[in-house]
């Protein structure tokens, strides 16, 4: 089942099988992947897949400060990488677009495929996204569970949602991509 939610014509592995999510992306969708390589040195999925699920998603699902660098990459994002419909969120307060997620940038997740497909192809353009969301996440030595990507909140940290241990899984990602010791 989990192989089956890899849509060629959509060029990632979908949020699930049926209902909305059969279209639309999300961001923890490659932890499986990564959890099966990581205790059992083989992939479920065929690596191109992998590589072309994070392309699309660093392609569509990106947001981007004034400057241009990278803020975020949506958690869940529709298959175009727009938000998806608020109505879809059951939290009225967390629902809004680019909020917690409904396209929220959330470390793990983020880089944690950023990491997976590092470390089936180095290609700089993972490792220089990675380290930017990295050094975003850690200015201030807190990780975080999530931040804001909706315009007028862009990298916004809600109170209580730092401080997040969970996170600590992606230093073995980050390990495993061979970008640290």
């Amino acid at each position: 089942a989990y192989r089956g939610r890899y849509q060629p014509e959509s060029g990632f592995v979908t949020q699930g099988l049926s209902g909305p999510g059969a279209t639309m992306q999300d961001g923890s969708a490659l932890l499986p992947e990564f959890l099966h390589r990581l205790f059992f040195n083989q992939g479920m999925l065929p690596d191109q897949e992998v590589l072309t699920t994070v392309d699309t998603r660093l392609a569509n699902a990106s947001v981007y400060d004034s400057s241009g660098e990278l803020v975020g990459i949506k958690i869940i994002a529709d298959g175009d990488g727009s938000f998806a419909y608020p109505g879809l969120f059951s939290c009225p307060t967390m629902r809004n677009p680019g909020d917690y997620h409904n396209g929220g940038n959330w470390p793990l997740w983020t880089n944690i495929e950023l990491a997976l497909a590092h470390s089936i192809s180095p290609k700089a353009a993972y490792r220089q996204a990675l380290e930017t969301l990295v050094e975003r996440e850690l200015a201030d030595g807190s990780p975080k569970e999530y931040w804001e990507l909706q315009e007028g909140r862009v990298g916004q940290v809600n109170p209580g949602r730092d401080v997040h241990a969970w996170n600590v899984l992606t230093v073995p990602a980050i390990r495993m991509a061979g970008l640290i010791d």
